[in-house]
């Protein structure tokens, strides 16, 4: 609440919503909905790998389980669609060079199928192949060039 919630979350959500004009409301940071909830004792609030226990118990009943339930989905940068069209020949070029390859000791025949599956829609590789891509191009800049 201190540090990742202030320093992190609420400055990506302030910013991402500022940049598109829009008003963004956090209705469970309330100060006094937060004072109580610091009241209700820890296994209220979680119960073994069960998070938001006594939250989960509250929206039973008024919504549909499957909702309630549910696993909890974040919000990544859209990468894969990034690799569909600005970043598709970068990454295929700058991950399949064969002085990274051998520099970063990838398999190559690896990086090429994750990349082909990720093109041709077989597989969401998005995510893998965007950390694979900032960690060749920080390779290269830090590692590789004696410049």
């Amino acid at each position: 609440m201190k540090t990742w919630l202030t320093d992190d979350i609420l400055t990506k959500v302030d910013r991402a919503s500022m940049a598109h004009s829009l008003e963004v409301r956090i209705p469970f940071l309330d100060h006094e909905l937060v004072e109580f909830v610091m009241t209700i004792p820890d296994n209220l609030k979680l119960r073994g790998f069960n998070k938001k226990y006594i939250f989960k118990r509250s929206a039973a009943g008024k919504l549909p389980s499957k909702i309630v339930y549910r696993k909890k989905e974040g919000f990544n940068a859209p990468v894969s669609h990034w690799f569909e069209k600005e970043l598709r020949e970068i990454a295929r070029n700058t991950l399949l060079e064969p002085n990274i390859l051998s520099s970063c000791h990838f398999r190559g025949e690896y990086i090429s199928s994750l990349i082909d599956e990720h093109y041709r829609k077989a597989e969401d590789h998005g995510l893998k192949i965007w950390a694979l891509l900032n960690f060749t191009l920080w390779h290269k800049r830090f590692m590789h060039d004696n410049s």
